[in-house]
């Protein structure tokens, strides 16, 4: 029984940081809102999709965590920042960027 708790244990743990990251990333984004700068190359990346998905597959590249980008993503859509479409482009884009990742460690 010992063992079955600690495994229900870990996974609520697990989930717990994955909320827990997120809520901070969002915050984290909140400042950005009133860059000008920032919200003209949202704009931009809302603008041209494929450029959303270059800059997404980079970014994931980079981080190497398909689920940093797409919270991001999550984030600014949430905040009205980028557009439905821009978001399903950053999660298109992000899951290239996995593929480069893979790709690098082989």
């Amino acid at each position: 029984m010992n063992v079955k708790m600690r495994a229900y244990g870990s996974i609520v743990l697990g989930f717990g940081f994955v909320f827990f990251g997120m809520g901070i990333m969002t915050a984290a984004m909140e400042p950005l809102q009133t860059d000008p700068v920032f919200m003209e190359y949202l704009a931009a990346i809302s603008e041209q999709p494929l450029l959303a998905v270059v800059v997404a597959a980079l970014f994931t590249a980079i981080v190497q965590n398909s689920a940093a980008t797409i919270a991001l993503a999550m984030a600014l859509a949430a905040n009205g920042s980028i557009s439905l479409e821009a978001g399903v482009a950053i999660v298109y884009g992000a899951n290239f960027g996995t593929v480069f990742t893979a790709s690098s460690q082989a």
